[in-house]
């Protein structure tokens, strides 16, 4: 049992992120909590949170902050998951602009990653 919620292992904060969980207080723990994943961690867990960025209440949110600038700091290991995840949820109407706005975003920012995305694609 935890003492406190700063005790909450980050693994566990990831069920913070679901749709029943809209309060944005609790959502911006969750993404505190997830950042202290490392970055093998973190692109183990990308597609729950690349899903979960659907039940952000704005495409620029602190989970969607975060995946992009890890993913931009190490775009080996978590870009080039957090870059597919976006790109594959693609595909339904209802999530096309929240992905598309933040592949767009991420792929702005990606500076010499970008060639290596091109080649992949």
């Amino acid at each position: 049992m935890l003492k406190n919620w700063a005790d909450m292992p980050p693994e566990d904060a990831i069920q913070l992120l679901d749709a029943k969980f809209p309060d944005e207080n609790v959502r911006s723990y969750a993404v505190k909590r997830i950042s202290l994943l490392s970055d093998d961690e973190l692109a183990l867990y990308m597609l729950q949170f690349t899903q979960a960025l659907m039940y952000e209440e704005y495409h620029c949110s602190p989970l969607s902050e975060m995946l992009i600038e890890r993913s931009l700091k190490n775009p080996y290991v978590v870009g080039a998951v957090f870059y597919w995840g976006l790109k594959s949820n693609l595909y339904a109407k209802v999530s096309y602009e929240r992905y598309y706005v933040l592949l767009e975003q991420f792929l702005m920012l990606c500076g010499r990653y970008l060639e290596e995305v091109w080649i992949q694609a």
